[in-house]
């Protein structure tokens, strides 16, 4: 639009299926903007996101009837990319559009008050309409990308991520912080909803990854450095140990070594059932098949390399390795989860030998495990197992606590799968032991994926298992009987939902704590990446439906566990979504942000240094030297790759003009301003 041009603002108002207009008395509205200045179209329509809704929009730009466009309907965050496309496809500068909410601003709020209502969407309309007339026509910025991606986390939505991206022809860098491969599925016999058996998959997903010369495995490695923007993330990676071991050691020598070595430690592969010693084989599960120290616990004593007269293959000594740098396009962080980890006393869990958790039960029914052929625990047959549901999920203040693992906080969350994996070994029990009594004490069962209920919750009762119900101000308990010395069992005192809150006492041999999913320990990740985490600690995204796998650092993207609880089938579609934003974005050699970022005028700018104090988004905004008119002066300059646009620089700016938010100045501000508090009669 020529400067001479007359500003030609056109009003659509949406009636969003009954969600404003129940309230808003939309016609009456349409009429006075009609009257407003500049306003040479004013239009309604009961659902503006739609395609009738929208080519209204482009027609009224195609013939030359509007050059702003004022949107008056839901959200910006639902559909100001919609309007935006619809305005762009008439024939304008799409950034010449304003978006104004009288849906959750207006009529949500004041469903009982349609006369006030409805003046509000007249002032929040004329609002925007004042600050449409004072847009400018913006460019989208373009940064130039590196062709490559940073995956991390070795689990199987990390390798999930890795060979997608690879398979679209584009360079990754899988970074595992542990010795080896496959994350949580390592641990597992079989998964749902096939019964495959999980080592067989997660094998073949490890051979296709370390088969493709476009991955970088990158084991035992953790990220010390990150800076930049997407299409241009700067990270340093450092390699944290190495094995101690070299090449590897007979059966016999390893034993030797573990049984010299003083440390006996969790054994995470078994979910800290079975402790191990600190020097030990690969599991089953794990790639690479290669013995390994474990640096978290040796505490270099020397001993099992004495055991072995001093074996030149284990090495103790960790020479610091050089950091690794390395240019990324995009980053897909794929961290994983751990297993709650109940507090001390909580039913039982630490306190009663008879209390182990789920994860440790898998194990110990899988192959190799103690269950395995006779259902035996300390020497003694299982009679009767006890399964409660619902252990560091779905907790509230009051009866509860938070687990060893949780920061001090409480998990308000459902951890979704838990529901489905108890009936899965209850089920299991039941099939392999069927004399064994099996109950299972639950709060709701969730068993919230297809056909689940019908697998699981409807088998377990026709095979026979019990289900007792109770709630949250009446958690079970877990006591040991007067008559310990002869009853070796533990007692469960729960008052059952399901008998009108009569308190029965359950018997069990056994009792399994269907724990939850919590966040792993990433916090200095986090700190250093800058991304934000949600109320549960989870990794959170910019919108549940609308940007369901990207975070709000643009190039940063989640896949499975490091955002929510997630069986395997969710977490290889999340990293699928991952992988596919990814490639989309690296697909060209550029890629284009939104243009509301920072501006500073040189000319103006004084150089106090007080915004770039301010700004949290580090290297946004910095001073740099610059010649006008012969003389040399210090001002501001804007990184607009990794400016956000919030404004804060703007409100400690000293000198009125110096610096403003494109799309967002302060002039158009006040024009809206003034607009909001002209008195409105209807």
């Amino acid at each position: 639009m020529s400067e001479k041009e007359e500003t030609k603002v056109g009003v659509y108002i949406c009636h969003c299926g009954g969600n404003i207009s129940d309230i808003v008395d939309v016609e009456k509205v349409r009429q006075e903007l009609e009257k407003y200045p500049n306003v040479v179209v004013s239009r309604r329509n009961m659902f503006m996101c739609s395609n009738a809704g929208q080519e209204l929009i482009e027609e009224d730009i195609k013939a030359g009837k509007v050059n702003r466009v004022v949107v008056a309907s839901c959200s910006p965050s639902l559909h100001e990319m919609t309007f935006r496309g619809a305005t762009r496809r008439g024939g304008l500068n799409e950034f010449l559009y304003e978006q104004v909410n009288i849906r959750e601003q207006d009529s949500w709020v004041h469903s009982h008050q349609p006369d006030e209502a409805t003046r509000k969407a007249v002032s929040l309309i004329r609002g925007g309409v004042a600050k449409a007339m004072q847009l400018d026509p913006l460019e989208s910025i373009k940064i130039t990308t590196r062709k490559k991606a940073l995956v991390l986390g070795g689990g199987v939505g990390g390798l999930r991520a890795a060979k997608e991206l690879a398979a679209s022809g584009i360079p990754v860098e899988l970074v595992e912080k542990s010795p080896y491969l496959g994350g949580r599925m390592a641990s597992l016999d079989t998964i749902y909803p096939t019964g495959e058996v999980a080592a067989d998959l997660l094998n073949s997903l490890i051979q296709e990854i370390i088969s493709n010369s476009l991955i970088t495995l990158r084991l035992n490695t953790e990220v010390v450095e990150f800076t930049g923007y997407i299409g241009n993330f700067n990270v340093s990676l450092k390699e944290i140990g190495s094995r101690g071991i070299i090449g590897k050691l007979d059966p016999r020598e390893l034993r030797i070594a573990a049984n010299a070595c003083p440390e006996i430690i969790p054994n995470e592969y078994d979910f800290r059932g079975i402790p191990r010693k600190a020097i030990g084989s690969a599991k089953p599960g794990n790639y690479p098949q290669i013995d390994s120290i474990d640096w978290n616990y040796c505490t270099r004593c020397g001993k099992c390399k004495e055991a072995l007269e001093n074996t030149e293959r284990i090495q103790l000594e960790i020479s610091e390795s050089d950091l690794i740098h390395l240019t990324a396009g995009v980053v897909i962080l794929a961290t994983g989860f751990d297993h709650y980890i109940p507090y001390n006393g909580e039913f039982g869990w630490e306190v009663h030998p008879n209390v182990i958790t789920l994860p440790q039960f898998v194990r110990m029914m899988s192959p190799g495990g103690i269950f395995e052929k006779k259902f035996e625990w300390h020497g003694r047959e299982i009679h009767s197992v006890a399964i409660i549901h619902c252990v560091g999920s779905r907790q509230a203040d009051g009866n509860f606590k938070p687990g060893q693992n949780c920061d001090g906080m409480l998990n308000e969350y459902c951890s979704r799968v838990c529901c489905s994996a108890s009936l899965q070994a209850a089920n299991e029990i039941k099939e392999r032991f069927p004399e064994t009594n099996v109950y299972n004490i639950y709060r709701d069962i969730r068993t919230y994926a297809r056909f689940t209920e019908e697998d699981y919750y409807e088998k377990a009762s026709k095979n026979g298992v019990i289900f007792l119900k109770y709630n949250s101000t009446s958690l079970p308990e877990v006591v040991k009987p007067s008559n310990s010395l002869r009853d070796r069992r533990v007692h469960i005192k729960v008052k059952d939902q399901l008998t009108f809150c009569q308190e029965l006492e359950v018997p069990a041999d056994l009792v399994i704590l269907a724990v939850g999913m919590v966040p792993s320990n990433q916090k200095t990740l986090i700190n250093q990446m800058k991304v934000p985490i949600g109320s549960d600690r989870f990794l959170l995204e910019v919108h549940p439906k609308l940007r369901p796998i990207e975070m709000a650092s643009p190039g940063i993207m989640l896949a499975g566990t490091s955002q929510a609880p997630m069986d395997i089938t969710e977490t290889s579609a999340a990293a699928s979504a991952a992988a596919s934003k990814g490639a989309i974005i690296l697909a060209k050699n550029f890629t284009e942000l939104e243009p509301f970022v920072a501006l500073v005028d040189p000319e103006i700018c004084n150089g106090t240094g007080l915004c770039v104090n301010e700004c949290e988004y580090m290297g946004a905004i910095q001073m740099v030297d610059t010649i006008i008119n012969g003389v040399t002066i210090k001002h501001a300059q804007v990184n607009a790759a990794l400016c956000k646009g919030c404004g804060a620089c703007v409100a400690v700016c000293p000198t009125p003009g110096a610096i403003d938010v494109r799309g967002y100045k302060l002039g158009a501000i006040k024009e809206m301003i003034k607009a909001f508090v002209e008195d409105v009669k209807l």
